[in-house]
């Protein structure tokens, strides 16, 4: 049995890291796929910084913004899971 509520859910969730990963890509940050924070990679983070039209803390500040959607989207899922067990 198909649950629309669910499927809602999981495409929100999945667009909101899509949402978050391209930002972090955009900003020179390494996605950890376990849900770390993610962290400036080690090689290019100056060049792609430099050409950024906001400062580094208000790309990363933007990043993290999405992070927080994406977890706020992932838990809403799993609260429908849990009470539904759908």
């Amino acid at each position: 049995m198909k649950c629309p509520e669910k499927q809602a859910l999981q495409e929100q969730c999945t667009a909101a890291w899509e949402a978050y990963a391209a930002e972090a890509a955009r900003v020179g940050l390494a996605v950890n796929l376990n849900g770390g924070i993610p962290l400036p990679t080690p090689s290019g983070l100056s060049a792609k910084a430099s050409n950024l039209p906001e400062t580094w803390g208000d790309a990363y500040t933007a990043a993290m913004r999405l992070r927080g959607q994406h977890m706020a989207a992932s838990r809403e899922l799993s609260r429908h899971l849990t009470r539904h067990r759908c």
